[in-house]
C-alpha cells in the first residue's frame, strides 16, 4: 500500500498508512449572518457564553465548536444537556470549563484533561507504565502510560496525560476527581478491580 515518509528537523524519518497535516481550526460564523454582529466574542473568535450555555444575546444559547476549545464532542453534548435544562427547566448546572477528556482514537489512544504544570515548586507529576500492569501483559498490551500532574498544596489532581489502550476510559476515573475534588491520595486509596487498566491509577507510588 501507500507509504507516508515524514522527516523531522533533526533527520529522523518516520513511515505510516496515513499524514495528517493539523494546523490549526476556529469558530465559523459566517451562518449567523449580521447576527454575529450582536454577539459577544473571545479572543479567539469564538462566541462567549456563560456557565450555562447563554451568549451575550438573552435567550439565546450556543455550545459546540462555535464556543471554542477544547472542541470536543462530549463537552457539545454536555452543553447542550445544560443549556436546555437552563431554558426550559431553569436549573443551574454548570460547567467544569477546563476538565474535559480530550482523545485521539489512534492505535493505542491518545488521551488528556486539564493541564500539566512543569513547575516543581508547585505540582508533583507522577508516571506510570502500563507495561507495569498484570492485565496488560496478560492482553500483550503493554505500550502505554499515564502521567497524573497534582498540586503540591492542596493534593488536588491538576491534570492528567498519557496513552494505551482504554486510556480514554482511565481518564474518566480522574475527571470524576477532579470534578468532585477528590484528592490524589484519596484516588490513589480507592479498591478498583484487579486485574484491570483502571488499578494503574490506583498504583501510584
Amino acid at each position: 500500500g501507500q507509504v507516508v515518509t515524514t522527516s523531522t528537523n533533526d533527520g529522523q524519518q518516520f513511515e505510516s498508512e496515513y499524514g495528517f497535516i493539523a494546523i490549526g481550526r476556529k469558530a465559523d460564523l459566517s451562518f449567523l449572518g449580521q447576527l454575529s454582529d450582536q454577539l459577544a466574542l473571545q479572543p479567539d473568535q469564538s462566541i462567549q457564553i456563560d456557565e450555562f450555555g447563554q451568549t451575550s444575546i438573552e435567550g439565546l444559547y450556543a455550545i459546540g465548536d462555535v464556543t471554542g476549545t477544547p472542541m470536543t464532542a462530549n463537552r457539545a453534548t454536555m452543553q447542550a444537556r445544560i443549556a436546555v435544562e437552563h431554558l426550559i427547566k431553569g436549573q443551574e448546572t454548570v460547567l467544569y470549563p477546563s476538565n474535559f477528556i480530550e482523545a485521539v482514537y489512534t492505535n493505542p489512544a491518545v488521551a488528556q484533561i486539564g493541564k500539566m504544570v512543569n513547575d516543581d515548586s508547585l505540582a508533583i507529576t507522577i508516571k506510570k507504565e502500563y507495561s507495569e500492569l498484570l492485565k496488560t501483559n496478560i492482553r500483550n498490551q503493554t505500550a502505554g502510560f499515564v502521567k497524573i500532574c497534582v498540586d503540591k498544596n492542596s493534593g488536588l489532581i491538576l491534570g492528567a496525560s498519557g496513552f494505551g489502550d482504554h486510556i480514554p476510559d482511565l481518564m474518566a476515573l480522574i475527571q470524576v476527581a477532579m470534578n468532585n475534588n477528590i484528592s490524589y491520595n484519596d484516588l490513589n486509596k480507592t479498591p478498583l478491580a484487579y486485574p484491570s487498566v483502571s488499578e494503574l491509577i490506583t498504583n501510584l507510588d
